[in-house]
């Protein structure tokens, strides 16, 4: 059964992430003519680009991941009886990172005070809660969770690890967002790195368990 393009989230996340194009160009003449659009782990711009392409060009960039996406998801097959909560949560986390970014993009380049280091880490923190929130309701896919050769043959593997995987997720956005909140009085190469650590323990815990899951399994 081939399923169809949904349009309905397809036109709320395009409208999501292009809307940043409308306020850069009312904003435009308040900018000089190169602005940030990186910074680096000491929460200091390391990256220009022209503001023009940094205005609409960047989010342009965006909505074409989105779309791919979007696409990805629809067209795998394993995805036509999945929760619809599911399928939307990819597109809808391109959407609102890319609509924040923008708007943290934008306001840095009027001389708006923003903590990027900060807004970036709590985002990163909150979309780990949500994908955590999500994971045990996820059916076997190719294309969301945790796609292991042994995940994907066994559905009590499956289930298994991705609830697991689902508490790790939610507790370890968690920590990233607290490690957030303490930027302000932390180094930030501190932060960066222990937010690296949280993240590939978030990763590999679940890849060790689903592997050993198999191993038994055999026996």
């Amino acid at each position: 059964m081939k399923k169809k393009i949904d349009k309905k989230q397809l036109l709320l996340t395009s409208i999501i992430i292009l809307l940043p194009v409308v306020a850069g160009l009312f904003l435009y003449n308040q900018m000089p003519d190169n602005i940030a659009i990186h910074w680096g782990v000491d929460n200091k711009p390391n990256g220009f680009a022209p503001k023009l392409l940094a205005i609409v060009g960047m989010p342009v960039f965006l909505w074409l991941i989105n779309l791919l996406v979007i696409f990805m998801v629809n067209v795998d097959p394993k995805n036509v009886n999945q929760n619809k909560k599911i399928q939307w949560l990819g597109p809808w986390i391109v959407a609102i990172i890319a609509f924040v970014v923008q708007v943290m993009t934008i306001l840095a380049a009027i001389g708006k005070s923003v903590n990027v280091g900060m807004m970036v880490t709590i985002i990163i923190g909150f979309t780990y809660m949500v994908v955590g929130n999500y994971l045990p309701k996820a059916t076997r896919n190719y294309t969301i969770g945790i796609r292991l050769p042994w995940t994907l043959d066994n559905e009590d593997n499956w289930r298994s690890t991705h609830r697991l995987a689902g508490y790790i997720w939610s507790v370890g956005g968690l920590l990233v967002i607290i490690s957030g909140l303490f930027m302000m009085i932390v180094p930030d190469l501190i932060i960066f790195f222990t937010i690296l650590a949280i993240t590939l323990l978030m990763i590999i815990i679940p890849l060790i368990y689903s592997y050993r899951f198999y191993k038994n399994s055999r026996k």
